[in-house]
C-alpha cells in the first residue's frame, strides 16, 4: 500500500514544481513592456521605441504580449535599401532583470537578439541591441 501511495505522490510533487517555475517566469516579465512599440530613432546600437496603438506601415517595432509571445515587425526581405517592405513575424520574449531575449522568425529563418533596457516609461522604451 505504501508503494502505491508513493507512485501517486512523487509525480504530484514533480509536476507541481514545474508549474511553480512557470509562474515565477511570468512574474519576472515587466508589465510596462506589454503593448506595441514602434521604432522612433537609432543611434549605433541604441534604439528608441515609442508606444503606439498599432504598427506603422513603414516602421519596425515589437508587440510584447503578456503571455510571452510577441509580434516582431521588421524588414520582409534581404534588401535594406529603401523602400523597405515590412512584415510581422511571430515570436517569443523572456525577461531577466533588465535584459529581454527576443526570438522570432524572419525572411531567412529563426533569429534572436537581446535588448538591454536602458530606460522605460509609459511613452518611450530605450534599449541597447545585443546580437
Amino acid at each position: 500500500m505504501k508503494k502505491m501511495n508513493l507512485i501517486f505522490i512523487i509525480p504530484f510533487f514533480l509536476f507541481s514544481g514545474c508549474l511553480i517555475e512557470s509562474e515565477d517566469t511570468n512574474e519576472k516579465r515587466n508589465p510596462e513592456l506589454v503593448g506595441v512599440w514602434v521604432t522612433s530613432a537609432w543611434e549605433n546600437d541604441l534604439v528608441l521605441y515609442t508606444r503606439a496603438t498599432k504598427f506603422k506601415d513603414d516602421e519596425g517595432g515589437y508587440q510584447f504580449k503578456a503571455d510571452g509571445t510577441l509580434v516582431d515587425r521588421k524588414n520582409a526581405g534581404w534588401c535594406g535599401t529603401p523602400p523597405i517592405t515590412y512584415d510581422n513575424f511571430a515570436g517569443t520574449w523572456e525577461q531577466n532583470e533588465d535584459t529581454i531575449l527576443v526570438k522570432s522568425g524572419s525572411w531567412n529563418g529563426e533569429t534572436s537578439c537581446k535588448l538591454v533596457v536602458i530606460s522605460i516609461d509609459s511613452h518611450f522604451l530605450k534599449v541597447k541591441m545585443m546580437y
